[in-house]
């Protein structure tokens, strides 16, 4: 049990750029209206039927956040990743505790 609960998971995110609908070299204000176009689309209160439209709306905001940062974009752009060291996207197991972090990897 306590393996299961120390595994390290990784977090991808999609492409922004295609999250958005929207060229690799778009400007700031082609990726705000990449962002209101796709958000209104998706909206979970648009799409109350669509049991998966706040996990698409959550792609959504999160490609944004990541496009109109002009630093994250860029190192984005040059490693395909968010943060290429991986240090933002795993999520220890006990993370926020003392003693925490515990990394099961081997």
């Amino acid at each position: 049990m306590l393996l299961a609960l120390c595994t390290v998971v990784e977090l991808k995110i999609p492409n922004p750029y295609k999250v958005l609908g929207i060229q690799q070299d778009a400007t700031e204000e082609q990726i705000k209206e990449g962002f209101k176009r796709r958000s209104k689309k998706y909206h979970p209160d648009r799409n109350k039927t669509d049991p998966k439209a706040k996990e698409k709306f959550e792609k959504i905001v999160n490609a944004y956040e990541l496009l109109k940062d002009p630093e994250r974009r860029r190192m984005y752009d040059l490693t395909g990743d968010e943060d290429p060291t991986g240090q933002q996207q795993q999520h220890h197991g006990f993370g926020g505790f003392p003693g925490g972090g515990i990394n099961m990897k081997t």
